[in-house]
């Protein structure tokens, strides 16, 4: 079986000197946390898959 190809990104901010990171609970665990990222789709850069999954799981 081939490897999977996945792309994501790490969104962050700083506020009052504290760096804040937007994680997204997962479906399998209370206790699991991942950035926005997805599967890339055959024809599709990992740039653009990183961006839809942004949207696609965290409305930005």
């Amino acid at each position: 079986m081939a490897p999977t190809r996945a792309a994501g990104l790490v969104i962050f901010r700083n506020v009052n000197q504290v760096v804040q990171y937007l994680m997204l609970q997962t479906s399998y665990g209370e206790h699991h946390w991942t950035p926005p990222k997805g599967h890339v789709d055959p024809g599709e850069s990992d740039w653009v898959t990183a961006l839809r999954e942004t949207k696609e799981e965290a409305g930005l």
